[in-house]
């Protein structure tokens, strides 16, 4: 997500209870092109230009054995839009093909489809519930994508809620416990058998060196706001000792060691975009905190494996009454171990008003001795804390720990998405569930933990940009200050902080061993090595590769390639050693290829940079001081004996082409970089 305007007060790294500056006023965020005009024009901007959603599926009932969705088309183009659905059951998962329909601009056409095409009675028993996920997928004429998705729940007999309906039964279930076998109570996520989740928790297996990680201490401030939600039972002496031996003469005392894991679905707008947190696929809540409260016992909080050598997502081993009732409460916090397991980065995620916030379940305890847990979180600050954690697991290689903060829910002068301070995070309403802006905005987070000098240089990161032409076009619009987007020409200082973002959103959520990468933006999937989606080297090849400028794409690929060579620790390692205050808005690539020299990145580094059009004067000779760049037949530029290289003194020698004041336009050489 792109950011429209930066604030970068000095401040210490902290887990804060929200970001600094004040908090928004509350209320919620237009996401089409005319926001309210309260808000200030950073705002206008991002929701009007990147927040604008051109299709839109909503449940529209079901009758019968027949369920129907409203596909809107809300663009000035026609539509080509591909239907599908994902079918969770206990039985297993399965998705089902449901045809391409055509719209209109500004269409609407209503769907129907049957239990005989879904196929819920094949895969349902008595007294069961699945989820179906409808997603729809529209290429317009320009080319452009869009996608969006619905979700409901379904029982045997083909009776169905929507999320909304069955977040309203766990709210009943606290006052009328009497109800916990209700199917629909147990329907709060997707419905995973023990052996799927063992493979899904086998994806990327996790061994720390060390077989316990210690757990954050969280400041007081952030532990009294979970102490405060860990309400002991209100409940009279008399009611609990009936409830007990109610218990106790059904199932006998049993009890039976177990371990809780964790699957959390959150409606991704760009859900089917990379390898992990798609649709039908849920992903365990990496290091997500839980509180849990066992039969007859206190309220106690531990943080999901991988901490402390547990199974990713899962408790440690706790004994339980068989057929008793397990609270949980979720909360939107995560702490991963890195640094090869020697410290943790953990992340907040808070709402509005600075608070941290949870989603809640209650299961019955089986005789097994693994119970898979489906959360459904709706909840901003939960879903933010998921993605944000999922990051820091797959990119745990990196550097030690830090605490990032993720305000969510920001609304007046709150950017799409922005760095307020070193590691803390805004998020505007209705951006929490994309995966990809989340994982975005911690990329800028990690960057500017590991380079505090970098970014907190007054005015080096400007969205002034300036490019006129096409896909490259940047110029700034009437009511629009800046229009940075992933193809425009841009000074090099956005281009290539913007570019580092992305491909942290991009290396989160896809496999570094892919031969290519996929990240969602608001328009369409774009790879991340080849040219499908963009030309490569866009910056060199479509935008005229003036030196001082770039483009975010070309950085984003650039990054990918080195990261496939190496790993995220080595690229962590790399920004730290590349970190100054000499920073210009036109000069990173040449700090940066300095900073590669002698670094465990170099090979890498040298071997992309080309390729991906990043290398300033790439048709000359690079200075040593980085300044000038000398004609390629002089084999050397500048040093003693300069002028009797070919090419003569008026191409090799630095004194002489700064003398000339040949600003580089394009990558022709001899010229200065400015």
């Amino acid at each position: 997500m792109h950011r429209f305007k930066r604030i970068i007060p000095l401040v210490a790294l902290l887990i804060a209870a929200g970001c600094s500056g004040e908090l928004p006023s509350g209320g919620e965020v237009a996401t089409d092109a005319s926001p309210p005009a309260e808000l200030d024009i950073h705002a206008q901007h991002a929701l009007g230009v990147y927040g604008e959603r051109k299709l839109h599926i909503d449940f529209a009932g079901s009758a019968g054995r027949t369920l129907s969705a409203h596909v809107r088309n809300t663009s000035s183009e026609r539509a080509r839009v591909s239907l599908a659905a994902a079918i969770r059951a206990p039985a297993g998962l399965s998705t089902v093909d449901l045809g391409v329909i055509e719209l209109a601009p500004e269409a609407t056409a209503v769907v129907t489809f049957d239990d005989e095409e879904v196929g819920f009675s094949s895969v349902l028993a008595e007294r069961e519930v699945a989820t179906l996920t409808v997603w729809a997928s529209a290429k317009y004429d320009s080319g452009v994508e869009a996608r969006d998705s619905i979700r409901v729940f379904i029982d045997d007999a083909f009776t169905v809620k929507t999320p909304e309906e069955v977040r309203e039964l766990r709210r009943e279930l606290a006052a009328d416990p009497s109800r916990v076998n209700e199917p629909f109570l147990r329907a709060g996520g997707f419905l995973v058998s023990d052996e799927e989740a063992e493979r899904m928790r086998a994806v990327i297996p996790f061994v720390p060196t060390e077989q316990f990680v210690p757990a954050p201490t969280l400041p007081p401030e952030l532990q009294a706001q979970i102490d405060a939600t860990l309400v002991a039972d209100e409940r009279s002496v008399v009611d609990r000792a009936a409830a007990g031996v109610e218990q106790g003469l059904a199932q006998a005392g049993a009890t039976v060691s177990t371990k809780f894991c964790f699957f959390i679905d959150v409606n991704w707008s760009d859900n089917s975009v990379g390898d992990f947190l798609t649709t039908g696929n849920t992903w365990t809540a990496q290091g997500q905190m839980v509180g849990y409260k066992l039969p007859g016992q206190n309220w106690q909080t531990t943080f999901l494996g991988p901490l402390n050598g547990l199974s990713n997502g899962c408790t440690g081993t706790l004994n339980a009454t068989v057929g008793g009732v397990v609270e949980f409460k979720i909360y939107s916090i995560a702490s991963l171990p890195t640094n090869n397991g020697g410290s943790t980065n953990t992340v907040v995620g808070y709402s509005s008003t600075g608070t941290v916030m949870s989603e809640d379940r209650s299961i019955i305890v089986q005789n097994q001795a693994t119970h898979n847990i489906g959360i459904t979180s709706t909840t901003p600050a939960v879903n933010v804390a998921f993605a944000a954690g999922t990051a820091l697991h797959m990119l745990r290689d990196g550097s030690t720990g830090h605490g990032y903060s993720i305000l969510t829910g920001q609304s007046g002068n709150a950017c799409t998405g922005c760095i307020s301070g070193l590691g803390e995070i805004k998020v505007a309403t209705g951006w929490d569930t994309s995966k990809y802006a989340v994982a975005h905005e911690v990329g800028h987070a990690i960057q500017a933990v590991n380079m505090p000098n970098f970014y907190t240089t007054p005015g080096i990161i400007n969205y002034g940009v300036r490019g006129t032409a096409g896909i490259c076009d940047s110029t700034p619009a009437p009511g629009n200050l800046d229009n940075a987007t992933f193809t425009s020409a841009e000074h090099m200082t956005v281009a290539w902080t913007e570019g580092f973002a992305t491909f942290v959103g991009a290396a989160a959520f896809n496999l570094r061993t892919d031969a290519d990468c996929a990240f969602a933006t608001w328009t369409n999937g774009a790879d991340c090595q080849g040219s499908a989606t963009w030309p490569a080297r866009i910056h060199r090849t479509q935008c005229g590769g003036a030196a001082g400028q770039g483009v975010q794409w070309d950085w984003t690929r650039h990054f990918w390639d080195v990261y496939q060579a190496t790993n995220f620790g080595t690229i962590a390692s790399f920004l730290r050693a590349a970190d100054s205050s000499s920073y210009t808005l036109s000069n990173p690539y040449i700090l940066l290829d300095n900073a590669a020299n002698g670094h465990a990145i170099n090979s890498a580094w040298d071997a992309s940079k080309s390729d991906n059009g990043i290398k300033v004067c790439a048709d000359g000779i690079q200075s040593g001081s980085g300044g000038v760049c000398c004609k390629a037949s002089c084999g050397t530029c500048g040093g003693s004996g300069c002028g009797n290289r070919p090419g003569g003194s008026n191409a090799c020698c630095t004194g002489n082409i700064n003398d000339a004041n040949k600003t580089c336009t394009g990558t022709n050489a001899p010229c200065v970089l400015r």
